[in-house]
């Protein structure tokens, strides 16, 4: 049987039967539930304070549906229950158990406390709770509004206090029931009072003397007033009343020399400490509350603010970089933020002793940033600055390969060239680096090499025959290195005459394998066929042509070096006009102008009228120590006659070519006339 009381209990060994409630005790409502270990179908009989000898027989079949039983009263009850056998009559039993109601709370007749351990924090309470059905079994309680706490109830507790002025309890029976809330509060004013003292709403820094505080006292009694003084100074003001009061107050000055003889009272920056402690009418005294106050009228100084790269570096080949920040404040947290090219500032962030580091990304596509940024410190004084530009360094172009061509034939001790250096930025070439594989794996390192786009092989390392491959990468002026270009084959082989292009090419070519320089111009077949694939391409000189161009000029007297390449001041044997001014290189060669200048050619460039009644002056660009005629003929027609004008020889100009200037003025001794002007051989 299971009653409100929480207790059942088992009456029969050979089964079971217990009270159940489905509704709260105090409702007097309950249902009773029997089980036995037999399943025979019997009978059975229930009475409720009495005896079952009056009650009728019912029909039991296990397990019997619950019995709903209204109680009359609170108090305690018993049940009686009696079973049948219907065969086996040694099963019959007569069972009893009893229940407790209760469906009102305990009551409290007195509930105080007469006297307080401030010394130990204990506070004694004294409770005279009763009730009529139940035990009262708890004391929950709490102190300032907190959270409840619970223990066994007894008429004398000793309870655990804090500096707190309310106390509130309640009781609780047996069966759950609870009284009200009471209020308690001591006879006496054993508690001392409570004060906070806070800045109003600062960060502990201000920038005037006059600073704005909050000071929050409360008593269980009353607070008689607040002390409150600088602890440093020593200096103490008017006292304040208790509650919420909000005021201003003004930290104290020290004495300072005037700059004369005299001293004068004035405010210094630096640290002050506010000091409030409240007093009741009792004459205890709270404990102190503080409040740190730094005075501070001087902005901070800003040391340095540069850009650079991840690593230090004074460029950065992505949009990635750091903003390196020095700033120094006498009273000190700093903050800083920071934005990009114009972009929106980013969060306050703190600056860490003084310096920081702060990751940064600018907007891509952009060849330069500049960084805008502020520091504040903890008074709010703000200072700001901007960085000088960072230039952005794109990394070089991979470079493709020149020499050899294609398919990689080579001699046995082969140059490897590269293409030109290209940099997005125009950077100039600080530096290259080769690499030569043997089946994927690097077999030869020629490491970085400085301002170069070739790389001569060590003579008779490589194997005739077998399949090698080169990579190569260039590096800029600021340090950045290009990828690595894709492999290029090698595959050196058999080079009779030793002028570079193997002989499997020479026979492909028409060139001569045993001969060196098969057309006798004195560059060897292996330099005009730069590229050593057997063909005249773009750029090369024909090792079967002494004039591979036909301008005149043997392929020697236009590659001065003999390398198969045009170097400065150099003509080029595969152009016939190398400059591209109209004039070919041997007729520029003759003239005396510079064929590696298209803007320098043989010819008039200016006819000007002169002072002189009807008459010109022809001009054109000479060299000095040159012998040019000038001549008039007044028709064009065959046979016509040629007169001289004049003849003149420069002097001047500056070397090498020594260009010179030349202007005749010429007397209008006809209505018209065409002129021409010629140049003497060297």
């Amino acid at each position: 049987m299971y009653g409100g009381n929480g207790w059942y209990r088992y009456a029969y060994e050979a089964g079971l039967w217990q009270m159940v409630s489905n509704a709260p005790p105090w409702m007097g409502d309950m249902n009773l539930q029997f089980s036995l270990y037999d399943r025979e179908a019997g009978e059975m009989r229930l009475a409720l304070d009495g005896v079952c000898d009056t009650e009728p027989w019912q029909p039991f079949v296990s397990p019997f549906p619950e019995q709903q039983v209204v109680w009359p009263s609170q108090g305690l009850h018993a049940v009686c229950f009696e079973y049948r056998h219907p065969t086996q009559h040694d099963k019959d039993g007569l069972y009893y158990d009893s229940v407790v109601t209760d469906w009102t709370p305990p009551v409290v007749h007195s509930v105080g406390i007469p006297r307080v351990d401030a010394e130990r924090r204990l506070l004694y309470l004294v409770c005279d709770v009763t009730d009529d059905h139940s035990p009262v079994d708890w004391l929950f309680w709490r102190l300032g509004g907190g959270g409840w706490n619970g223990r066994p109830y007894a008429p004398e507790i000793t309870l655990p206090i804090e500096w707190v002025d309310t106390l509130e309890v309640f009781f609780g029976d047996r069966v759950g029931q609870a009284t009200a809330v009471y209020p308690v509060s001591p006879a006496q004013d054993f508690l001392p009072p409570t004060v906070a003292l806070s800045l109003a709403g600062g960060t502990g820094y201000v920038t005037s003397p006059t600073v704005a505080v909050t000071v929050v006292s409360s008593d269980n009694v009353e607070v008689k007033y607040v002390a409150l003084r600088e602890r440093r100074s020593g200096q103490v003001y008017e006292p304040l009343k208790g509650g919420v009061i909000e005021t201003a107050i003004e930290l104290p000055q020290v004495e300072m020399p005037d700059g004369k003889e005299g001293t004068v009272m004035a405010h210094v920056d630096g640290e002050y400490v506010l000091v409030a402690q409240a007093c009741d009418t009792s004459g205890r005294l709270s404990g102190e509350s503080s409040a740190r106050v730094v005075l501070d009228r001087m902005p901070p100084e800003l040391l340095a603010a540069t850009l650079a790269g991840p690593a230090g570096e004074p460029v950065t080949v992505t949009t990635q970089m750091v903003l390196r920040v020095e700033a120094h404040d006498t009273f000190g947290p700093m903050q800083v933020r920071v934005r990009v090219n114009g972009q929106a500032w980013s969060g306050w962030q703190a600056l860490q002793n003084g310096q920081s580091q702060i990751p940064l990304s600018g907007p891509e596509g952009v060849l330069s940033y500049v960084a805008d940024l502020e520091v504040r410190d903890a008074a709010g004084h703000p200072v700001a600055a901007t960085t000088p530009p960072l230039r952005v360094n794109r990394v070089p172009a991979v470079p493709g390969r020149i020499r050899p061509g294609s398919h990689g034939y080579a001699g046995p001790s082969p140059l490897l060239v590269a293409t030109p250096f290209s940099d997005p930025d125009g950077d100039a070439c600080d530096g290259a680096e080769f690499v030569l594989l043997a089946r994927d794996e690097v077999v030869l390192r020629s490491g970085a090499m400085p301002l170069t786009d070739r790389w001569q092989l060590p003579a008779e390392w490589l194997e005739l025959g077998a399949e090698y491959a080169w990579r190569v990468r260039m590096r800029d002026a600021y340090g950045a290195w290009s990828a690595w270009s894709e492999p290029f084959p090698l595959i050196p082989m058999r080079d009779a005459d030793g002028d570079g292009l193997p002989d499997v090419i020479e026979e492909k070519g028409d060139t001569l394998p045993e001969v060196p320089d098969s057309d006798g111009d004195g560059i060897p077949d292996g330099q005009e066929d730069f590229n050593l694939n057997g063909s005249v391409d773009s750029g090369e000189s024909d090792p079967r042509q002494r004039d591979s161009d036909g301008d005149g000029l043997d392929d020697n007297e236009e590659d001065l070096n003999l390398n198969g390449e045009r170097d400065p001041g150099e003509t080029s044997p595969a152009l016939a006009d190398s400059d591209g001014d109209g004039m070919d290189d041997e007729g520029e060669v003759l003239s005396g102008t510079d064929p590696c200048d298209g803007a320098a050619y043989f010819r008039f460039d200016a006819l000007t009228p002169t002072p002189t009644a009807g008459g010109f002056a022809v001009r054109w660009i000479g060299r000095a120590d040159r012998r040019y005629r000038l001549y008039r003929q007044l028709s064009l027609l065959p046979g016509s006659p040629t007169e001289e004008v004049t003849n003149v020889v420069p002097q001047g100009g500056t070397a090498p070519w020594y260009v010179v200037p030349v202007e005749i003025e010429v007397p209008a001794a006809h209505p018209a006339a065409w002129y021409r002007v010629t140049v003497d051989p060297e």
